[in-house]
This record gives C-alpha cells, sequence and structure tokens, in this order.
C-alpha cells in the first residue's frame, strides 16, 4: 500500500470520493480515517471534520486548517454539536478498523436525517465485519446499495448507505460502478 498517500490504491480512492463530492455537492463532510492526506476540497465542501486515530495525522490536519478528533470525542460531541450534522460521512479503507456500536452509533446521529449519505470502501477480505457494521446502519432503517466497480482493486467494494433511496440512485455511483470517474 502506498504510505504517501499519492498513487495506488490511495490514488483512486482519493479520485472517487472527490469525484462524488463534485457530484453530490454535500455542505458539511465528516471523514473517518483521512490520516496525513484528507480528502477536502475547499472549493466544494463548506465544512470539513474528520475522525483519526493517529495523533500525528490529526496534527497534520490542523496544520491544514482542519478540525480533526480522535473516536472518543468525536462519539461525545455526536450528542451534541454535531446532531444531524453531516451531509455527507466517508472512510476510505477506514471501516474495516474495529468500531464499536458507540462509534457506529455517533456516525448515525452525525448523518443529516433525510438528505445524509455515508460512503466507504472496503476489500472483500474484511466482510464479515464490514457486514456487521452494514447491519447496524440497515437496522436503523437506512437503505444501504453496495457496488463493485471495474476500476477499483480486486475485491474491492463500496458501500453507500442513506433514508433518501434518491441519492442511493444516482448517477455518479453508475458512473462509478462503471469505472468513469477519473
Amino acid at each position: 500500500m502506498d504510505r504517501d498517500g499519492l498513487g495506488g490504491r490511495a490514488l483512486s480512492s482519493r479520485q472517487m470520493f472527490r469525484y462524488l463530492i463534485q457530484a453530490l455537492k454535500p455542505n458539511r463532510v465528516l471523514e473517518i480515517g483521512g490520516g496525513k492526506f484528507p480528502v477536502y476540497f475547499e472549493e466544494f465542501v463548506n465544512s470539513y471534520c474528520g475522525v483519526e486515530v493517529d495523533d500525528e495525522a490529526i496534527t497534520a490536519m490542523a496544520s491544514l486548517g482542519l478540525m480533526a478528533h480522535e473516536p472518543s470525542s468525536f462519539v461525545r460531541l455526536s450528542s451534541g454539536i454535531y446532531v444531524s450534522s453531516f451531509d455527507m460521512i466517508f472512510g476510505s479503507f477506514s471501516f474495516h478498523f474495529h468500531f464499536d456500536d458507540a462509534f457506529l452509533e455517533a456516525i448515525y446521529r452525525s448523518m443529516t436525517p433525510t438528505t445524509g449519505v455515508i460512503v466507504f470502501n472496503f476489500i472483500s477480505q474484511d466482510s464479515l465485519d464490514i457486514f456487521a457494521k452494514l447491519s447496524f446502519f440497515c437496522a436503523k432503517g437506512l437503505k444501504l446499495r453496495v457496488l463493485k466497480a471495474p476500476s477499483f482493486a480486486t475485491r474491492e467494494y463500496l458501500a453507500i448507505i442513506s433514508s433518501d433511496t434518491q441519492i442511493l440512485q444516482h448517477e455518479v455511483f453508475d458512473r462509478i460502478e462503471q469505472g468513469n470517474y477519473a
């Protein structure tokens, strides 16, 4: 895996999430696991927040003028200032990490209820843990679309979660599935 965030799977993932941000035009985004190279594009987003476990990555985000929290502080803030805040919540290969129910609940609470969308990519070898996370959101009444795109790495998938079925059917996801986003 690319360690500098500028090539390979990391580059492909960053391009895809940038494309999603351009197409869906969320006002407020939450990135789970942005690392030292968050997918933040000021020209498209009014507000950005990151959740990260690495202290160096949190410092790197802060040096860019971006708000970032470690997971436990995000869980606390999701009960207050972040309730129904984010139009798009996304993570690039971060949902395979162990997220407990409190963290998943914080993500759910933080999503704008009617038009919010959660998007993350994962590798099929992580599928048992991923299915538990997907089940958590489906049990909350959210809808799910999972796709495999030809331009993704072998066994790589994209999960889209929302209460708005029109978002799930947005043409941007069809283009991603066809590999037409670069």
